[in-house]
């Protein structure tokens, strides 16, 4: 008999963090989406520490809503894609944060889905 979970595989992921913009705190808020891991996927990137963060990311982070510090030509948000991403990467410390993100919106969600079971 085959088992599976009863959870969606696709996360959301709240990210808030203030900035120093010119002396000016800025306040930057939105919401990323992102591939579940499973337990033994974490074991093994974890144990390996061979995959670095930024790659992680990219395979795991999808898309995004309400962002608006990343922008085109036009000054318009940015469509989520690889390089839009990288450009939000590209901020010190956002990789950790994203990161710390995700493995807390693993952890909430996984909680989540048992307390609805019981």
């Amino acid at each position: 008999m085959a088992y599976k979970l009863t959870i969606a595989d696709v996360i959301e992921l709240p990210i808030k963090f203030t900035l120093n913009d010119a002396g000016k705190t800025s306040i930057h808020a939105f919401t990323l989406r992102a591939r579940r891991m499973t337990q033994d996927e974490l074991r093994v990137t974890l144990k390996d520490g061979e995959l670095p963060t930024r790659d992680l990311l990219h395979e795991r982070i999808t898309g995004w809503r309400g962002q608006r510090l990343v922008v085109d030509d036009a000054d318009a948000p940015a469509d989520f894609n690889p390089e839009s991403f990288d450009c939000l990467l590209s901020l010190v410390g956002m990789e950790s944060i994203v990161l710390s993100a995700y493995l807390k919106g693993v952890v909430l969600a996984d909680s989540q889905a048992e307390k609805a079971k019981n």
